[in-house]
């Protein structure tokens, strides 16, 4: 997967639709061998090994198509998780201090072979809704002496 390997994101809370996408990259000695890939959810198991407080978001708090197919002549694939952001929110509610809630997957292949540094894909989340507001104003007033 393309990116850092552990990297925040912020899923804002517009009322709308609220999603993250990243890319899945293919290469390799000959890249124009097809392959296929799925994206999965890392086990919380997995998570706790790692000792760093993470806490995978519940599967009501998203969802993602994670099967990519490469023809021969594709480089990359798009895979876009969308959130609900509402189950988000209150799942979040929920966490102590010390934990942190993240979405973490990893590559899965039964015909190719998975690069182990850039296998899985972890983002720690908040939730924030957008602000608005006026930008400071300068007034310049020219006057005239005379």
């Amino acid at each position: 997967m393309q990116g850092d390997r552990e990297a925040a994101a912020v899923v804002f809370d517009t009322g709308e639709e609220a999603s993250l996408q990243f890319s899945v990259m293919k290469g390799g000695s000959d890249p124009t061998t097809t392959a296929e890939a799925d994206v999965v959810v890392v086990p919380q198991e997995e998570l706790d090994q790692m000792n760093m407080g993470y806490v995978q978001i519940p599967a009501d708090c998203y969802t993602f198509d994670g099967h990519v197919s490469f023809a021969s002549e594709q480089q990359y694939n798009s895979v876009k998780v969308v959130f609900n952001v509402a189950n988000l929110e209150t799942f979040m509610a929920t966490l102590t201090s010390t934990q942190i809630p993240v979405i973490a997957l990893k590559i899965a292949s039964s015909d190719a072979t998975i690069n182990a540094e850039k296998d899985r894909l972890i983002r720690t989340l908040t939730v924030q809704r957008p602000k608005v507001g006026f930008s400071s104003e300068t007034v310049n007033l020219g006057m005239a002496v005379g």
